[in-house]
């Protein structure tokens, strides 16, 4: 995960060391890359990450991992259940009202193994029938902050994820 959860999982690690009476230690000096590399190696033994690499490692033959617990995020549209939404981001002030708009346009991705930030879309095109070459031009931007300052700063047209979408939240008046 992003950087804007290690307030949360720093809190989460003080409770655990708190309730357990056993000494933790959450590990912010690195990238999330890293910290997830490090919890395959077994030298990291809870790790916060996203669904979509969760459900690869569960899937595997012999599988070490076990889900202990899923956000659930606030907000009216959860009604309290531990899911999550793909959302689209455009500026407010772009011609794009519905997903067919966007064809041939700019596309902001976050990473390959996001399942929000990625998957979703092309399970979406897929379902429509629609190929490769849907958008004009494709970009990686490494994470949902970078794709949103990305749509801020008019680089790209659009943008999406969940955590994008809640963290844009804060930023209304940009939009």
């Amino acid at each position: 995960m992003g950087n804007h959860t290690d307030s949360f999982c720093s809190a989460v690690t003080a409770c655990l060391e708190a309730e357990l009476s056993f000494p933790t230690e959450y590990v912010n000096n690195i990238s999330w890359q890293e910290r997830e590399h490090l919890f395959d190696l077994e030298f990291i033994q809870i790790c916060w990450m996203c669904g979509w690499p969760y459900v690869i490692k569960a899937d595997r033959p012999g599988a070490k991992v076990e889900l202990l617990v899923v956000p659930v995020p606030s907000g009216k549209r959860y009604a309290g259940r531990p899911i999550y939404f793909s959302d689209v981001v455009v500026r407010r002030a772009s011609p794009y009202r519905t997903f067919s708009d966007l064809q041939g346009s700019r596309w902001a991705y976050n990473e390959p193994r996001s399942h929000s930030g990625y998957n979703l879309v092309r399970y979406y095109l897929f379902c429509a029938g629609v190929g490769d070459g849907y958008f004009g031009r494709v970009v990686e931007s490494g994470s949902h902050r970078r794709s949103l300052q990305m749509i801020l700063g008019l680089r790209l047209g659009l943008s999406r994820g969940v955590f994008l979408w809640t963290f844009a939240q804060s930023f209304r008046t940009f939009f």
